[in-house]
């Protein structure tokens, strides 16, 4: 929607915002991802393939290799499913 009133505004005036990088079902295999560099990573769920303890501890390690400076991980059901807490 442009507004005739409205008035375009030069480049060098725009600020960027944050870069957002959105992952999910990566079932176990995140260590063969090429995860794009952002300001914000979000894991939407299905990061571990049985929700087993060892496959978590895993995903954290690789989690905290990772340049975001913040990191969102929703659990799916996956996550829901198993005995994680």
């Amino acid at each position: 929607f442009f507004s005739s009133n409205m008035t375009a505004q030069s480049e060098s005036s725009v600020t960027e915002g944050p870069t957002i990088v959105c992952i999910s079902d990566t079932h176990n295999e995140h260590q063969n991802l090429q995860v794009p560099d952002g300001d914000i990573l979000i894991h939407a769920g299905d990061f571990t393939r049985f929700g087993r303890p060892e496959h978590l501890q895993d995903f954290n390690e690789w989690l905290g290799t990772l340049p975001h400076q913040h990191k969102i991980v929703v659990y799916g059901n996956h996550e829901q499913n198993s005995r994680l807490e």
